[in-house]
């Protein structure tokens, strides 16, 4: 499966689980029915310490809610995410039914997934120093 696919399939099923579940009274992801989801990052558990993506569930939650302060706070880079993730759609699209070679795409767009980590790795460095 070519990488186009991968994050256009990880994008969208990323933007209708923000759909589907929701954030509870205790600030957890639960389903919209009110069961809460464990805790499923291994770092957290391991050490105690978030991982870069600690609160992005949450925080794209909220960010399909409208909720773009909340979410913010949850998680820095979480509302710059979100779009990003929006954009993949009509981009990951265009390029698997033009067959578009990555050497062939505006330079920018080769970019993005270099930015999202970097934009990630950034919000987490900020979380970490206690800034945000």
């Amino acid at each position: 499966m070519s990488h186009d696919r991968w994050v256009l399939g990880l994008s969208g099923l990323a933007l209708v689980f923000s759909f589907l579940l929701t954030v509870d009274e205790g600030g957890d992801a639960a389903w919209s029915g009110g069961t809460r989801l464990p805790g499923m990052c291994p770092m957290k558990n391991f050490s105690g310490v978030d991982c870069p993506g600690c609160g992005l569930t949450r925080s794209f939650i909220l960010l399909s809610r409208g909720r773009v302060a909340r979410a913010a706070a949850i998680h820095l880079a979480g509302p710059f995410l979100y779009a990003l993730a929006w954009l993949q759609i009509p981009y990951r699209t265009w390029a698997l039914r033009r067959r578009v070679p990555p050497a062939a795409r505006p330079r920018v767009l080769r970019w993005m997934d270099l930015v999202a980590i970097v934009t990630l790795l950034v919000g987490w460095a900020v979380r970490l120093a206690g800034v945000a």
